[in-house]
């Protein structure tokens, strides 16, 4: 048997590396030991076929202290046959290292792992009087237990909450579902998609840094990197990402991370993962992936080799045009002391005494430095009353994914038969540039964003969306309703010819996020949109 560290409020206690009934029966043990010695200082236990989580409350007390009640339950368990029941807590905190186990146990349970985790993670309602939904902790901040404890917290010597624009109960259960769906070491939520993105790379970047991105991205992170970080100090090469040999030249001594998008915006190129991570860690550096537009749901970055994984939640995640809220997640298998380059995360702190985020908390250095001065000095927290709409979204979210993919096959159907149609893009269409890389990587699908070309041009493209009445015309993506924008005029509008010609745009093209609605009511809106805008290009 051996006790690791899970997160900074749970050990896993490993008891064998296979399934037998002794092991079951130790488990059980320990765990009714553990119940009655820790008492209210127990949040919750996790048994699988192999291990036992203990989830305790941090802020009652500390490691030492539980790792001596643990031991000490070691010590005094004895074999009793046990089963483990149908009714399955899941960890606060999951990851290929510390719980590998779980697809095993969702399997014999006859559970899917994203559909539970999206549901239960993070939260139990023994915890807040029985609550069955996660509470809305609307507060700016939280009374200590003394002076010690204060000074505990403003130290992270132990984890716990301060202030809310630093960690708030709601967000972090929202953290943790979030850091579990995608295998992460930890999580922190922000304001929006771009300020994940800001503190991400201010967590690493310094003045005289230096960045590698996709071309196809974002209009708004293009800016970011092209231009706003330049007044930091901090450049940018931008370059054709799933180009092995012009990524590898790109990476310079000054490089911090390798950036791209799991399917860029909204040019929906698909970003070789394996191949892009395998370059970047040959070269010491991390490959931080912007995965909006896939959702944990259809593509798990980090078990394609990413380190970080940003997402503006406000999209598919949240799902219903409420809320505003980012993510960034940490994989936790980076090592940031292999070189010299990384001095925000290895050389001592001052802020926090000297404190080493790498050697102090290995697996979450990142979200540690992140969280504790990004969200700190920065202040981009997310609400607490968003984070509990975003958690409505999430408990959703492979539903409405396998909706979403639904009505894309039949709108693509519609689409490529149209006559006004001069021509669409899906990673799933055969002549998608990336359609083999998007089989294997997006196996259940490539999401639900389609670019098409009106026939017409720009001017027909704006009589299109202007007569569009069931789809709405607004600068987002990833909502419940059907969502159409001309890209060249609005979000991709402050590029220059040059740099939108690069990112996959053109004149006549018109982006569509495909909603729920019934396929027939949306293929019918469109063939009229589409109608009006060809009788009125055609007169002129």
């Amino acid at each position: 048997m051996r006790i690791e560290v899970a997160s900074e409020n749970s050990f896993i206690i490993y008891f064998n590396d296979q399934i037998t009934a002794h092991t079951s029966a130790q488990i059980s043990a320990c765990a009714a030991c553990l119940r009655q010695s820790m008492g209210p200082l127990l949040i919750d236990l996790v048994a699988s076929y192999a291990s036992l989580l203990v989830i305790y409350q941090v802020h009652l007390t500390d490691h030492y202290h539980v790792k001596g009640l643990i031991q000490q339950a070691l010590t005094q368990m004895q074999d009793e046959s046990a089963s483990i029941g149908k009714l399955i807590h899941l960890p606060v905190y999951y990851s290929q290292e510390s719980g590998p186990d779980l697809p095993l146990l969702a399997q014999g349970a006859n559970l899917s792992v994203d559909d539970t985790i999206a549901l239960h993670s993070g939260y139990q309602p023994e915890s807040d009087h029985g609550s069955r939904a996660v509470p809305v902790y609307q507060t700016t901040s939280y009374v200590f237990d003394s002076v010690d404890d204060a000074s505990a917290l403003f130290n992270v010597e132990r984890g716990g909450h301060i202030y809310s624009r630093i960690t708030n109960p709601t967000v972090a259960v929202l953290e943790q579902r979030l850091a579990a769906l995608e295998g992460g070491s930890g999580a922190i939520c922000t304001a929006s998609g771009m300020s994940a993105l800001f503190v991400t790379f201010f967590s690493l970047c310094s003045a005289g840094d230096h960045i590698v991105s996709a071309t196809q991205i974002y209009g708004s992170t293009v800016t970011l990197l092209k231009h706003t970080l330049k007044r930091f100090g901090i450049d940018c090469t931008f370059v054709a990402i799933n180009d092995p040999i012009a990524l590898a030249n790109a990476i310079q001594d000054n490089t911090k991370l390798v950036f791209c998008e799991s399917i860029g915006n909204p040019g929906l190129e698909v970003s070789d993962l394996p191949m892009i991570a395998d370059i970047a860690h040959q070269h010491g550096v991390p490959l931080v992936v912007d995965a909006t537009f896939a959702t944990p749901y259809l593509c798990k970055p980090i078990q394609h080799g990413a380190d970080v994984v940003v997402h503006s939640v406000t999209k598919w995640i949240g799902g219903h045009g409420v809320a505003i809220g980012g993510l960034v997640v940490e994989g936790g298998r980076f090592d940031w002391e292999q070189n010299n380059r990384f001095p925000t995360l290895t050389e001592p702190y001052a802020p926090f005494g000297g404190i080493q985020w790498y050697q102090e908390f290995g697996p979450q250095a990142f979200v540690m430095r992140a969280r504790s001065e990004g969200m700190r000095d920065f202040g981009p927290s997310m609400s607490p009353q968003n984070a509990f709409y975003l958690l409505q979204g999430l408990e959703t979210l492979p539903m409405r994914m396998d909706r979403h993919l639904a009505n894309t096959e039949k709108l693509l159907e519609f689409l490529q038969s149209s006559e006004d149609v001069s021509w669409v893009s899906h990673p799933t269409l055969s002549d998608h540039p990336d359609h083999k890389l998007a089989s294997k990587q997006l196996p259940k699908g490539a999401g639900s964003v389609i670019v098409f070309g009106i026939r017409g041009g720009r001017k027909a493209g704006e009589v299109f969306i202007n007569s569009v009445k069931l789809a709405s015309h607004l600068a987002n993506v990833g909502d419940a309703k059907t969502l159409v924008i001309h890209p060249a005029s609005t979000t991709h509008a402050q590029m220059d010819s040059e740099t939108m010609k690069n990112a996959g745009l053109s004149e006549d093209m018109i982006r569509l996020s495909v909603g729920l609605e019934d396929p027939g009511d949306l293929i019918d809106d469109f063939k009229q949109a589409l109608r009006r805008a060809r009788k009125i290009t055609d007169s002129k």
